[in-house]
């Protein structure tokens, strides 16, 4: 026969399970947590004078400790970092110094910036990092956008106020220079600047490449704009390559080997007193250099104006060569003379000639001041 339960019996029993309930979180809530073993669930940052992090995955300093779970950012005088501790940890150094996020980036001075990714440096003050990985400052006022690799390196010299914007592997070693993306690409003089591409290389101050692939531009103020294998190693020199040849004893790419260039010479003269023209104008200090082994034909046009408005104008065509380390033009001797087109001075004169196995142009005024400025447009080969 089946028994009915009264309502009386029923509220006793949960009465009962209430009261133990109660009684089991007092017992509980009477164990507080230990302040040196507080897992902290969000970033974190820590400051200490003295900080290890332990392949026991603790923060310590002193008595106290953490075990933290995210990000962290560290400020420490003393940093000791064990081999298996598995935090990703920033380490933030110097004054009004900044990382946003990311990991193992490290800041050294004042006024630095790392805004993401991983094991990014940053070794002196004003300088920042926007993201990538593994990119590295060591001189002042630089910027890295983003891309692998990268490195502003102050280590030869002054190198501030240089910039790469992205890509991989790029290097810039001098002052005011600038990388905007590309592969291996290596900035060594002052004011240098590559757009894009890989593998190309400034060693002159104030050089250029705007894109392309193993390019070098060794002489001061010199362009490359494009191409591959173009060799500029002239003052303001600009050069333009579609490949290059390969060297018969190591079939190595020879530089310049298949180019063509432009050359601007200038000069003021104030005599009738034969006078050469140079890149650098009146500085007078760069001329042409000829490559070894090399081939060129070339197009000469020189300009001249005084200073009452007489002018006049003169082209050559010529081929030069060098073989072994003597320079000739092609037929023979080592001077050419270079016709007049026009001019309204008959005494004005222009040659060209060879001089310390480089081609040079000279020219001859009159007692008034004249200004003389010549191009000299190539197609060039080495062998």
């Amino acid at each position: 026969m089946k028994t009915e339960k009264s309502p009386l019996t029923f509220n006793r029993t949960i009465l009962i399970l209430c009261l133990a309930i109660l009684a089991f979180a007092s017992q509980t809530s009477s164990k507080a947590v230990p302040p040196h073993r507080q897992f902290v669930s969000s970033n974190m940052t820590f400051s200490a004078s003295s900080l290890t992090l332990a392949p026991s995955s603790s923060l310590s300093a002193g008595s106290s400790s953490a075990f933290v779970e995210g990000p962290v950012i560290v400020t420490a005088d003393d940093l000791n970092i064990g081999p298996s501790s598995g935090y990703l940890v920033n380490i933030l150094n110097g004054n009004h110094s900044s990382i946003a996020g990311g990991a193992f980036g490290e800041t050294d001075t004042d006024y630095d910036f790392i805004g993401a990714g991983f094991a990014n440096q940053v070794s002196d003050i004003m300088s920042g990092i926007l993201a990538g990985s593994g990119n590295y400052i060591t001189a002042s006022n630089c910027f890295i956008g983003s891309g692998a690799g990268n490195f502003i390196d102050s280590s030869l010299g002054y190198a501030y106020d240089s910039a790469v914007g992205s890509g991989y592997h790029n290097y810039i070693a001098t002052e005011y220079a600038f990388i905007g993306a590309g592969a291996d690409n290596n900035v060594l003089g002052d004011g240098g600047f590559i757009g894009s591409g890989y593998f190309n290389t400034i060693n002159g101050d104030y050089a250029s490449v705007g894109g392309g692939s193993y390019n070098v531009a060794s002489g001061t103020f010199s362009c490359i704009f494009g191409g591959t294998y173009a060799n500029a190693n002239s003052y303001c020199q600009y050069a333009h390559a579609n490949t290059a040849f390969l060297n018969p004893a190591n079939s190595y790419a020879v530089y310049g080997s298949s180019q063509t260039s432009e050359f601007l010479l200038s000069r003021t003269t104030i005599s009738g007193t034969t006078t050469e023209l140079f890149l650098d104008g009146d500085t007078a200090s760069h001329r042409i250099v000829f490559p070894f082994n090399g081939t060129w034909t070339f197009q000469l046009l020189v300009t001249a104006r005084s200073a009452n408005g007489e002018s006049g104008g003169f082209q050559a065509n010529g081929v030069i060569k060098n073989v072994n380390g003597n320079t000739t033009f092609v037929g023979g001797g080592t001077t050419m003379a270079v016709p007049a087109i026009a001019s309204d001075v008959a005494g004005w004169t222009v040659s060209a000639a060879i001089v310390n196995n480089a081609l040079s142009v000279s020219v001859t005024g009159n007692s008034a001041t004249n200004r003389w400025v010549a191009r000299i447009h190539t197609a060039e080969v080495i062998y």
